[in-house]
């Protein structure tokens, strides 16, 4: 078995996106577990979320949801995108909801 986890600046562009994909697909049919977490900046604005005022917590639920978006448009650039703006929306709602 084999655990691979990428987050941060290794999950922050296309470019990375695609490396990460390759390293899946040549280890594919050894047991690949794969461990995905927040894209670069994510994590701050997530821990700021708590303290933060009504109107500042909107702010950074947009600017969650424009760092995602801006990645999956580079990302499927030529390509159909999937349903990721209804997916992403959705989170984005539960996240909103939640606190």
């Amino acid at each position: 078995m084999i655990i691979a986890k990428f987050g941060g600046t290794s999950v922050s562009t296309a470019e990375r996106l695609h490396t990460i994909v390759s390293i899946v697909k040549k280890t594919r049919g050894n047991g690949v577990v794969l461990v995905v977490s927040a894209i670069r900046g994510v994590t701050d604005l997530l821990l700021s979320f708590p303290d933060a005022s009504i109107t500042q917590r909107k702010k950074i639920l947009l600017q969650i949801e424009q760092l995602h978006q801006n990645l999956a448009d580079e990302y499927w650039q030529d390509t159909e995108m999937p349903d990721i703006q209804v997916y992403l929306a959705y989170c984005l709602r539960e996240i909103d909801t939640a606190v």
